[in-house]
């Protein structure tokens, strides 16, 4: 009888994780509050909007949405949600015309941490290359390349752009990844000077609230 209730407890609590994994999942899946297809789709405001643009730290399914933080700083303004869990700068080149059908006029970009990611290991770098089907192999010179054009095609159309540096990867800014995290911020910074884009220093303000409490030595 003991067996059969402890049996009983394994189903229901394998049950109970698998519907918390699958609810998690759903939602970090799921579309960005305000996100450009609704944006199209709806009709279109006075004033040209902002769009911001990026991954999933931009989405804002699985972390904060702050986006919508600053829909509601600056309630004048329409913010687009751009943001594609799991895109490298490539995926964001290929989207562009999107956001550019928006027609915003200003664009704000922070996207890179899955590039970084991607060229830390050769495995990480074909597996990248592989499952997204990039034309050549992520490493940090492709990166600034691609980021170059999106800059462009976006002042192009018309749009001031902003580029965000890349927030640190994890707390312990020693770790041989955040050294790649600052190489890839000065790619960043040498495609603002570049392109006249301006340059908005998250990974300086993140270090410093980190360095405030502490915590620069925490779990890599």
């Amino acid at each position: 009888m003991r067996a059969r209730r402890l049996a009983w407890a394994a189903t229901a609590m394998a049950a109970g994780i698998g519907g918390v994994l699958a609810y998690t999942v759903a939602r970090v899946q799921g579309r960005a509050q305000g996100d450009v297809e609704d944006f199209l789709a709806s009709a279109p405001p006075q004033e040209r909007p902002v769009v911001v643009a990026g991954a999933s730290i931009v989405r804002g399914r699985a972390s904060v949405d702050f986006v919508q933080m600053l829909r509601e700083r600056f309630p004048s303004r329409t913010c687009v949600n751009a943001g594609v869990n799991g895109n490298v700068v490539w995926e964001l080149l290929q989207r562009t015309d999107r956001i550019i059908a928006c027609r915003p006029s200003q664009v704000v970009i922070l996207i890179g941490t899955n590039d970084v990611q991607a060229s830390l290991t050769p495995d990480a770098t074909r597996s990248t290359r592989e499952s997204k089907r990039l034309p050549e192999d992520p490493s940090l010179g492709w990166y600034a390349a691609c980021l170059r054009d999106t800059v462009v095609r976006l002042q192009g159309a018309g749009a001031s752009v902003a580029l965000c540096s890349l927030p640190p990867i994890g707390q312990d800014l020693a770790a041989p990844v955040n050294a790649v995290v600052r190489e890839a911020n000065s790619a960043i910074h040498e495609v603002c000077i570049e392109t006249g884009a301006a340059y908005l220093p998250c990974y300086d303000g993140l270090t410093d609230l980190l360095s405030c409490h502490g915590a620069t030595a925490g779990p890599g």
